[in-house]
């Protein structure tokens, strides 16, 4: 059962990035807006982690900057999603032909 909201230190850990970059991210990227609490507490929904996995994609799979990633959010997420998908599915099939490789 998927939870409703994370903690940003789950966030970070689960998306290999840092609470700095994360909340960068966040002044800067317009979609990426997760939840606070009275005390201003981040709680961060399955979407917004989704998200951020897009963003890290763009960041170091596409080598763009923040505007461009901004840009292409904007005019094509499904598609970056789409591409996102591909790109891990694709990583995971190498890791397994190198895993298979090394077994010979």
């Amino acid at each position: 059962m998927e939870r409703i909201y994370y903690s940003i230190k789950e966030v970070s850990e689960r998306a290999g990035v840092p609470f700095s970059t994360l909340r960068y991210w966040e002044q800067e990227i317009p979609q990426l807006r997760p939840h606070r609490n009275e005390g201003k507490t981040r709680f961060y929904t399955p979407e917004d982690v989704q998200l951020i996995e897009q963003i890290k994609y763009l960041r170091e799979d596409q080598k763009l900057t923040i505007k461009a990633i901004k840009h292409r959010l904007n005019v094509d997420k499904q598609g970056v999603e789409s591409r996102q998908k591909i790109a891990g599915l694709l990583k995971q099939i190498r890791q397994e032909l190198v895993d298979i490789q090394s077994n010979i």
